[in-house]
């Protein structure tokens, strides 16, 4: 079996240095490493624009062709073109973005994992990353999901075929109940970025690869430590934005093989965790189950109720809330002593404080406390299970602490 590697990159030097670097001191270098380059969006891309192509044009220690496209094809236009043409040449691939640092290890773990599963047609995708990363291992390297990770990742000419840009999937999903449960494990956010595409707002090639892979009930391996220090989230690139991002790597000295697993099978934790990580609820819904919330706050405020009464009522004296907005900001003055509230909880946070209160994620809550109150209801159960994971603590919906306040 032929296997190439591909590396994507645009205007950003130091990003494709440091990828290059990491790719050369791998373990086993590339059969044949395909560069491809965007072409510039206007004159302020050219420093750096130019900078990338003279250090891609020397490469020279594993064969290489380098390919620049004398027009800005954008991050999926160009993922597309580049992974289609290299299939006119090789059986499988591995695909690499400018931002993808790789472990020494990647590329053999790579070649072992295309070759030992290419005939089964169920696996649909090999992964050198994770991003939910905490998970029960099965005493191997790896592990199946049905989610693909486009953070150094490969597949089969025979798989991608099947890969289109097609907007009608999301509709083909829905309709059919087993498809569509999968599509709410492994891909519910999937929408939004489709949305997104149609809008303008987003540039998503992996959307449809990911939907793809779902629709045909394939499955993906991904390795429990990441081989691939993801280092794009600095603000630099078009799509990857700025903020904390948590990886579980492998650690660069660790070179013992990398076992993997010969059972092909997904376990419930790991679909637990997935549905988890990438949960996601269309705005129309999250507008009209707080639109529902709103009423019943206002109609428990007719009645003379007070959820601060509850609260002393009950002696739930520290508590804490999961998700900020208005709902958040309602209950905060509601409860009126803001040394009551503990923290305000999310997913991942970006500044210390929300409303001059603490903002944590789960695993950093204080200990001292007792209440739970989750805003975003329209997600009650998943985030419940998140949260009863690291604490003991009751969880409640805003809309039954309001019910609950409505009944003293």
């Amino acid at each position: 079996m032929k296997i190439a590697t591909i590396l994507f990159t645009y205007n950003r030097s130091n990003h494709t240095k440091r990828t290059l670097e990491a790719l050369y001191k791998n373990k086993k270098l590339p059969e044949k490493l395909f560069i491809f380059q965007d072409g510039p969006k206007d004159k302020n891309d050219l420093g750096e624009w130019h900078k990338v192509n003279n250090i891609i044009k020397n490469v020279n220690w594993c064969k290489c062709s380098v390919i620049v496209s004398d027009i800005n094809k954008g991050l999926k236009n160009s993922i597309l073109y580049g992974v289609n043409y290299v299939f006119n040449f090789f059986d499988a691939v591995i695909v690499l973005e400018d931002d993808c640092v790789a472990h020494p290890l990647f590329i053999t773990y790579m070649y072992n994992a295309l070759s030992k599963y290419c005939d089964n047609q169920q696996v649909y995708s090999i992964s050198g990353s994770n991003v939910p990363s905490d998970f029960n291992e099965n005493g191997t390297d790896a592990f199946f999901s049905g989610r693909i990770e486009s953070w150094g990742w490969g597949t089969w000419k025979n798989r991608w075929k099947k890969m289109k840009e097609d907007y009608g999937i999301l509709a083909r999903i829905k309709k059919d109940e087993e498809t569509y449960k999968r599509f709410r494990i492994w891909g519910s956010d999937f929408e939004s970025y489709l949305l997104g595409n149609i809008e303008g707002t987003c540039n998503s090639w992996a959307t449809f690869w990911g939907m793809t892979v779902i629709e045909n009930n394939g499955v993906c391996l991904q390795p429990y430590k990441s081989l691939i220090d993801q280092i794009g989230v600095d603000g630099t690139g078009t799509h990857s934005g700025v903020g904390e991002f948590k990886q579980r790597l492998r650690d660069i000295e660790d070179l013992n093989e990398i076992v993997l697993p010969d059972k092909i099978e997904i376990t419930k934790d790991t679909e637990e965790r997935y549905q988890e990580y990438y949960y996601w609820t269309a705005p129309e819904k999250r507008r009209g189950v707080y639109n529902d919330v709103l009423l019943e706050w206002i109609e428990m405020k007719r009645r003379g109720k007070s959820i601060k009464k509850y609260l002393d009522l009950m002696n739930k004296d520290v508590i804490s809330i999961y998700g900020k907005g208005s709902l958040c900001d309602l209950l905060i003055n509601e409860i009126e002593n803001k040394k009551r509230i503990s923290s305000v909880i999310v997913t991942n946070p970006l500044q210390s404080f929300y409303n001059d209160l603490p903002l944590v994620d789960i695993e950093n809550m204080p200990v001292k406390t007792n209440l739970i109150v989750v805003i975003p209801i329209y997600d009650y159960e998943i985030i419940k299970r998140k949260i009863k994971r690291v604490t003991t603590c009751e969880v409640m919906g805003i809309d039954q602490l309001i019910e609950e306040a409505s009944n003293i």
